[in-house]
């Protein structure tokens, strides 16, 4: 099953909140949160999207589970892509969120 969260507002300013105090601990007075977003295109299909998985954090959780569950995953988020999918292309929203901090010059 895929998962997907969207932050609000207030997630993203408890975690600017929680990221300046470290970060102000580190002599930077200002941090920010930035949200960019763009779209995320895999010209091989739900295919290409999904073998892309393994290369994201829970590659190494994917990989270290037997071949069958491997599958099963591979089935599932294949499914799921598949209403990303226009012209053997698939597509959609990514969003990356940036904590920005920095210290005086």
């Amino acid at each position: 099953m895929m998962r997907s969260a969207t932050w609000t507002i207030e997630d993203r300013r408890k975690h600017e909140r929680s990221g300046s105090v470290q970060f102000q601990c580190q002599g930077c007075p200002r941090v920010v949160v930035e949200t960019r977003e763009a779209d995320l295109v895999f010209p091989g299909g739900p295919e290409q999207a999904c073998e892309a998985a393994f290369a994201t954090p829970i590659g190494p959780t994917v990989s270290a589970v037997s071949a069958l569950k491997q599958a099963e995953f591979r089935m599932a988020m294949t499914a799921a892509l598949t209403e990303l999918t226009q012209d053997v292309v698939t597509s959609g929203p990514m969003a990356s969120n940036i904590l920005i901090a920095r210290k005086p010059s």
